[in-house]
């Protein structure tokens, strides 16, 4: 069963946990989003807030990305 199937199975009234080190369906499959690096939260909020750190120009489809690059960097850590 892929990850996006068992979402929608648990979407709902429930709260669930998705740990994942690939950011290219994190728009689908959150509604919150907290970032993690070394044990340190680096931001918690919601989905769009988050997406709203990408840079112009991004490539469609790599939003996520983008915000991710983008909040590391405004951290002075390299991607």
């Amino acid at each position: 069963m892929r990850r996006s199937q068992c979402a929608v199975r648990l979407h709902g009234a429930r709260v669930f946990l998705l740990s994942t080190h690939d950011v290219a369906d994190l728009a689908e499959e959150a509604d919150h989003v907290t970032v993690m690096r070394q044990g340190s939260v680096l931001r918690h909020g919601t989905t769009d807030t988050f997406l709203a750190l990408t840079p112009p120009g991004t490539v469609v489809g790599r939003a996520a990305e983008g915000a991710y690059t983008a909040l590391l960097r405004s951290r002075g850590v390299s991607a």
